[in-house]
């Protein structure tokens, strides 16, 4: 049996642990000078880039929700001027 070699590509890669406290750190100090796709796509847990920052910006809003929740944040329209009756008259009653 012949095998033609030719079309044959070796094809090495490097099997050397990563560093992944070194990553974090040059992502966290490239954040806001470099995109984020590419600063994302340097992570080697990161799988799918896309995926990832739905994620971040889904969880971003999760927490501005949360802290509106917690702080009482509501809409910035002023109270109505005028108590509902209900309250008109319990205030009545207690003067």
């Amino acid at each position: 049996m012949n095998v033609d070699i030719s079309g044959i590509v070796p094809t090495f890669t490097r099997a050397l642990p990563r560093n992944l406290l070194e990553i974090s750190q040059i992502v966290s100090n490239l954040w806001g000078k470099v995109g984020k796709k590419t600063l994302l796509s340097q992570i080697p847990f990161v799988d799918n880039v896309e995926e990832e920052m739905a994620a971040v910006d889904k969880e971003a809003e999760e927490a501005v929700k949360q802290q509106k929740e917690i702080f009482g944040i509501g809409s910035n329209t002023p109270p109505d001027e005028d108590p509902p009756e209900d309250k008109k008259k319990a205030g009545a009653v207690n003067e």
